[in-house]
């Protein structure tokens, strides 16, 4: 069905990866990340999480940490090292160390919550919870996993195991350097396995205990992979797709400088349109002698629109990326049951990776740099849903799902 849709990067539980596709409109281009989870959080909980960002941004806490130029700086004549203070931050103010209790050394007051869906944090680490999380645990995602990324200390270390699809590793590799210099001594020592794919790879059926721990950025219902924020905040440079925040801004401005009254009721959706069942369903909606489906919904779209940008500028802000990769490793690392060491992996830093880059590559990896320490307190993680919030989001799954089936039958809602 064709509608009018304003920008709208819904990534809510699947939050941050199992992309759609995305849609180029009148208004410009969007992200789309589609699965029961997304849909279910985005209808039970909206009231919780639209709107909030907002008194977080006002009311964060000023860190003990004041803010300092981080410094990108590429020798000419020599070779890249990465010896100075963790990831460049060029700073007179000691760094905190990593392994001390993060709650305890920062300021006492405390920050807004988070949004509500960075409790689906608690969720994804459930499976661990009650056994820790071992070296033979970790070392069994090998098999699973494109990458391994040790942090010590606050320097990162990386080793290779199988190439990704395009650079969608370089980019998340680069996120983690950034949260690094925004949050020095803030990420705990730790040592985890990354899939880049889309599929999700840890099956719920084919582990009774002792499940790989296994970050990704796709999951759904029947899988037991870690979310984490997808590379395109960072930026998509073969497709020229920019950092997040730049993006945003684009977005809105596009947005503002059209009236909805006036906007064309076509949307023009980019992707591949075979390998995921969504988007075979998608291609059922071409014309075809049987329907014409050029349906003109505009309250339901401009509502759909209105909350959607809402959400994608607020909620899924840098800001509150940041902080939930910040909380996710935190939690992740209290769960590890050992010292993490870097063996092979080598260590690695925004000199070691930018300095040698070239094109859209280098541009936005700059663009998306994080040009210095972050000055306030990360948002305040709430505690885990209990099990009224689990089933209300169940029945709210249901009912938008029973929407979605009356929409196709072209049953009025």
């Amino acid at each position: 069905m064709l509608m009018l849709i304003d920008e709208f990067h819904v990534q809510s539980k699947c939050c941050f990866g199992f992309l759609l596709g995305f849609i180029v409109c009148p208004t410009g281009l969007f992200q789309i990340c589609i699965d029961t989870y997304s849909f279910s959080l985005l209808s039970s909980m909206r009231s919780l999480c639209l709107g909030s960002t907002g008194l977080v941004r006002m009311n964060r806490q000023p860190s003990r940490i004041r803010a300092t130029p981080i410094i990108l700086s590429c020798p000419t004549d020599t070779a890249i090292t990465c010896n100075q203070t963790p990831n460049n931050v060029s700073s007179t103010t000691p760094l905190p160390s990593a392994s001390q209790n993060t709650k305890a050394k920062h300021n006492s007051f405390a920050s807004p919550s988070c949004p509500d869906f960075f409790r689906y944090i608690h969720e994804d680490l459930k499976p661990w919870k009650s056994t820790g999380i071992t070296k033979e645990m970790v070392d069994s995602a090998r098999q699973f996993a494109h990458f391994r990324l040790v942090i010590i200390n606050g320097k990162a270390y990386h080793e290779q195991y199988k190439k990704c699809f395009q650079t969608r590793d370089l980019f998340t590799i680069w996120g983690i350097l950034q949260l690094l210099n925004r949050y020095p001594g803030r990420v705990p020592d730790l040592e985890l396995m990354f899939n880049c794919e889309d599929p999700p790879m840890i099956k719920k059926s084919n582990y009774n205990s002792s499940a790989p721990p296994l970050f990704h950025y796709c999951k759904d219902e029947s899988a037991l992979d870690i979310l984490f924020p997808d590379w395109t905040f960072w930026g998509w440079p073969e497709v020229n797709i920019k950092p997040w925040d730049l993006l945003l801004d684009e977005l809105k401005n596009t947005t503002e400088s059209l009236e909805w009254k006036d906007k064309i009721p076509y949307a023009f959706w980019k992707g591949n349109p075979s390998g995921i069942g969504a988007r075979e369903d998608l291609m059922r909606c071409n014309i075809s002698s049987e329907h014409e489906w050029n349906a003109r919904l505009f309250r339901q779209a401009e509502d759909l629109g209105t909350r959607g940008s809402l959400f994608a500028r607020q909620e899924l802000s840098m800001e509150n990326t940041y902080d939930y990769m910040l909380h996710l490793l935190t939690e992740y690392a209290q769960l590890l049951t050992y010292k993490p060491t870097p063996d092979k992996a080598n260590h690695i830093c925004i000199e070691s990776m930018a300095c040698p880059a070239t094109g859209l590559w280098k541009q936005f990896m700059l663009d998306s740099m994080v040009k210095s320490t972050y000055e306030f307190e990360p948002c305040s993680l709430s505690p885990p849903f209990d099990i009224e919030d689990l089933n209300a989001v169940a029945r709210s799954k249901e009912e938008y799902l029973e929407d979605i089936e009356k929409m196709e039958k072209g049953t009025a809602l």
